[in-house]
C-alpha cells in the first residue's frame, strides 16, 4: 500500500517536469472563463513577492447545482465520506468556519449541512493546515481548519445574479444573488437558495460476535432508505467602510439554513434462529441561524493602530421525529411499535476585542481578549404502544444540558523583514469550565482546566521559492454528543453513548512546506507534516449495534503532500495533487498499536474547447485508511461536465454528471478479537445536473 501511494507520487512529480518542460509562456488560464462559480482553494498565506494561491479549474465540474460534499472532495488532502465526514490529512477532527467565524451551521450536525448546503452561496474555500496568525484564531481542530467564503456582492454598481438547475430523479434548485450600494461607503448584499433533492441510501452489515468460541454467531443486516430533503438557505449583509481620514470599518452579517425531510428506512437483521424487520418513519428539521456585527476603528493620525470589535450569536433547532414498526418474524410473530422524539436547542455567543499595532516598518503587535459561551439542551423521549395508546418510557427518556464557558487572552508578534523574511511567535491562554448536567436528577458533571497554546511560523522567500517551518498547538473539545452519558438510539443498527468524563485532545501540530512557482501558469506546493495527539476521542464498537466515545492514549500521524497546477498548452490546464501519511494509534491500556499507510490522489483536466466552452474531468482515488479498531477499504470516483458561456459572459449552461461509474461507495470493517463487523456503505451519487444562470443587469 505505502509502495503503490508513495510511487503514485513520483509519477505525478515527473509529469509535472516534463509538462513543464514543454509549456508555452503565453497560454491563457482556463479558469477566467469560469468567473461565475469561482470555487478557489488558497494555500495558508501570501508570502513576498509570491503567494501561495492556485485556483484550480473545478468550476465546471461543481455547477451551482452541486452540494458542499462534492465540491470539498476536490480540495486536495480533503476525504469525503457519503454520510457528511470530512478528513482533512487523515483527521476528522476539523474546524470549519465561514467567514473566518465559528457557525451553527458546522457544529452538532454538521455531516447533515455538508451534505446538502449549496455550491451556489460559495466563493471559495480556504484549507489551513496550521491557520496562520494561530495565536489570534481559535485552536479547535487538529487536522486544521476550513473556511467556507460566502459570495459577497459589495460593489459600486446594482448587480443580480439568478440560476436554476435540474437533474434526474426530481431534483431542483434555484437562488438568486442581489448586491446594491448605498452613497460612497455603505453597501448592501443578499442571497437565496432553495434545493430539493432525492436520495436513497444503503448500509448493508455483516456482524460475527463472540468469535473462536463455541457461542460464535452471524448476523446480517439489510439497512435501507429512501429520503426528500429540502433546503433553504438565506444570507444577508451590510458593510461601510471609509478611509478617508481615519480608517472605519464596520458591518453585520446574518445567513439561515434550514434541512427538512420525511424519510423511509427499512431494516432487516436475520441471527439465525431469530429474524426481525424494522420499519423506520423519520422526520427531521434542522434550524441554523447566525448573526455577526464588528467594528474596526484606527487610532492616531498614523493609522498604524487600530482597535477589532467583533460579536457573534449562533442558534440551531433540532427536531427529530421516528416512529418504528418493529415485526419479530421468527421464533414468534410479534409487531411491537414505538415512537422516539429528539430535541436540541443550543445558543452560543462570541465577543472578541483586538488591538494590533504596527510599531514600525518591521515589527507589528497583536492583542487581544475573547469570550465564548456554549449552552445546549437536549431531551430525548421514547414512548411504547400498549393497550391502543402511546405511553413515555421514564427509563429510556433523558435530558441534559451542557455550559462551557471559554475566557482567552492572546497576544501575537509578526516580523518582516523586506518581505523575505517573516516570523510570527503567539502565544493563546484559555481558561475552559464546562458542565454536563442531567436535569431530571440534577446530576452535574464538572470540568476546569487552563491551558496556553504557542504558535511559531517561519518563511523565507527568494525570487520564486518559499520556504515555511511552523509548529502550533491545537485542541478539539468533545461535542454535546460525546459527553451525553445516556444511549442514543435514534439508530437500531448503530446506538450511540457519549461520556461526560472525555477530555479535551491536545494535539502538537508540525509543517515545514516549500512553495515553487515556476511560471505565471506553473506551479508546486509540497509540505511535509506530523500530529502527535494525547487524549484522543474515538468511537469505539463495543456490541454489534453499540457504539461508545472515549479517550484513547495517544495517536501519531506522519505524511507528505504535494499539489501542482500547470498549463502545458493553451487550452489544456491540469491540477495534480497527492498526500501519503501513516497513522499509529494506541488502542488500549496494554500500549497495543494500529499502523497504516493511506494514500489519496486527485487530479483533473480541463479542455477548452472554445474560448467559451470548457469540458472537464476530474478523478480521486484513495486507498485504505486506518481506524481505532479496522479500516475504511479504498475507494475511488470519476465526475465529468461541460461549461458553456452565452451573451458575452451574461450566462451560462452548465451539464455535468458526478460519479458516473456508480463507484460511490464505502467498506468500513472492524476487526477486534471478540468482534467482527463489515460494513457496505452506498449512495444515490449518480447524478446528472442542467444548470443555467444570468447576471441581470451587467454591461457589456
Amino acid at each position: 500500500m505505502m509502495q503503490r501511494a508513495l510511487a503514485a507520487i513520483i509519477c505525478i512529480t515527473a509529469l509535472f517536469y516534463i509538462s513543464n518542460t514543454f509549456a508555452i509562456n503565453d497560454s491563457i488560464p482556463l479558469h477566467r472563463q469560469l468567473d461565475e462559480v469561482d470555487i478557489t482553494t488558497i494555500y495558508p498565506h501570501k508570502i513576498g513577492r509570491g503567494t501561495l494561491a492556485t485556483t484550480f479549474p473545478r468550476e465546471v465540474i461543481h455547477p451551482n447545482s452541486a452540494s458542499l460534499n462534492a465540491l470539498l472532495s476536490r480540495i486536495p488532502s480533503i476525504d469525503c465520506e457519503i454520510d457528511g465526514i470530512i478528513r482533512l490529512r487523515g483527521s476528522d477532527k476539523i474546524s470549519i468556519l465561514i467567514d473566518g467565524r465559528p457557525t451553527a451551521l458546522m457544529g452538532e450536525k454538521r455531516d447533515e449541512v455538508v451534505i446538502q448546503l449549496p455550491v451556489a452561496a460559495i466563493d471559495r474555500i480556504v484549507t489551513e493546515n496550521i491557520p496562520r496568525t494561530g495565536a489570534k484564531n481559535i485552536p479547535d481542530g487538529d487536522g486544521g481548519i476550513i473556511d467556507i467564503i460566502l459570495k459577497r456582492n459589495y460593489t459600486q454598481n446594482f448587480t443580480t445574479s439568478v440560476h436554476a438547475a435540474t437533474a434526474n430523479n426530481d431534483r431542483y434548485q434555484a437562488g438568486v444573488k442581489i448586491g446594491m450600494p448605498f452613497g460612497n461607503h455603505w453597501s448592501f448584499d443578499a442571497g437565496a437558495e432553495y434545493k430539493k433533492e432525492y436520495r436513497t441510501r444503503s448500509f448493508d452489515n455483516t456482524i460475527v460476535k463472540n468469535r473462536n468460541s463455541d457461542k460464535e454467531s452471524t448476523q446480517l443486516q439489510d439497512n435501507t432508505a429512501k429520503a426528500r430533503p429540502e433546503t433553504v438557505f438565506a444570507d444577508l449583509g451590510f458593510k461601510y467602510e471609509n478611509a478617508e481620514k481615519n480608517y472605519r470599518k464596520a458591518g453585520t452579517t446574518l445567513f439561515f439554513y434550514q434541512t427538512r425531510y420525511d424519510r423511509i428506512g427499512n431494516i432487516h437483521n436475520t441471527e439465525p434462529p431469530k429474524e426481525l424487520r424494522i420499519v423506520r418513519n423519520n422526520n427531521l428539521k434542522n434550524n441554523n441561524l447566525s448573526a455577526n456585527i464588528f467594528y474596526i476603528q484606527s487610532i492616531g493620525k498614523s493609522g498604524k493602530n487600530r482597535i477589532n470589535t467583533d460579536f457573534s450569536y449562533r442558534h440551531t433547532l433540532y427536531d427529530e421525529n421516528n416512529a418504528y414498526d418493529r415485526t419479530i418474524i421468527v421464533p414468534k410473530p410479534n409487531l411491537i411499535r414505538d415512537n422516539l422524539f429528539i430535541d436540541q436547542n443550543s445558543n452560543e455567543y462570541d465577543a472578541r476585542i483586538d488591538f494590533s499595532s504596527e510599531v514600525n516598518d518591521i515589527f507589528k503587535l497583536h492583542t487581544g481578549y475573547m469570550s465564548r459561551i456554549l449552552q445546549n439542551n437536549s431531551r430525548n423521549l421514547k414512548e411504547m404502544f400498549s393497550n391502543d395508546i402511546f405511553s413515555e418510557v421514564p427509563s429510556a427518556s433523558w435530558k441534559t444540558k451542557l455550559t462551557r464557558n471559554i475566557q482567552a487572552l492572546y497576544l501575537q508578534g509578526e516580523m518582516n523583514f523586506d518581505e523575505i523574511l517573516k516570523l510570527e511567535i503567539g502565544l493563546r491562554g484559555e481558561y475552559v469550565h464546562r458542565v454536563v448536567s442531567r436535569i431530571d436528577t440534577d446530576a452535574k458533571t464538572a470540568y476546569d482546566y487552563w491551558h496556553l497554546y504557542p504558535n511559531i511560523l517561519a518563511e523565507f522567500c527568494f525570487d520564486k521559492h518559499t520556504f515555511s517551518a511552523q509548529y502550533a498547538q491545537r485542541t478539539n473539545r468533545p461535542t454535546i454528543a460525546e459527553l451525553n452519558p445516556f444511549i442514543d438510539e435514534s439508530d437500531p443498527a448503530d446506538k450511540i453513548q457519549g461520556n461526560p468524563l472525555l477530555k479535551p485532545e491536545i494535539t502538537n501540530s508540525l509543517n515545514i512546506g516549500y512553495y515553487y512557482r515556476i511560471s505565471r501558469f506553473s506551479e508546486m506546493k509540497f509540505s511535509v507534516f506530523y500530529r502527535n495527539r494525547k487524549n484522543s476521542i474515538v468511537s469505539l464498537l463495543t456490541g454489534p449495534d453499540m457504539t461508545t466515545i472515549s479517550n484513547l492514549y495517544n495517536s501519531r500521524t506522519t505524511g507528505l503532500e504535494t499539489e501542482m497546477a500547470f498549463e502545458p498548452l493553451k487550452w489544456i490546464c491540469i491540477d495534480i495533487n497527492g498526500c501519503v501519511f501513516h497513522d499509529e494509534i494506541q488502542a488500549d491500556k496494554k500500549g497495543k498499536k494500529r499502523n497504516g499507510w493511506t494514500g489519496q490522489v486527485k487530479g483533473g483536466l480541463a479542455f477548452r474547447m472554445t474560448p467559451s466552452t470548457t469540458l472537464q474531468c476530474n478523478g480521486t482515488y484513495i486507498t485504505d485508511v486506518t481506524t481505532a479498531q479496522g479500516t475504511i477499504r479504498s475507494r475511488y470516483r470519476i465526475d465529468t461536465g461541460i461549461n458553456q458561456i452565452i451573451c458575452k459572459g451574461k450566462g451560462y449552461v452548465n451539464l455535468s454528471i458526478d460519479d458516473w461509474l456508480g463507484s460511490s461507495r464505502e467498506i468500513t470493517v472492524v476487526d477486534t478479537a471478540s468482534l467482527y463487523k463489515r460494513t457496505v456503505k452506498s449512495r444515490d451519487n449518480r447524478i446528472v445536473w442542467l444548470d443555467i444562470g444570468w447576471n441581470l443587469f451587467m454591461k457589456n
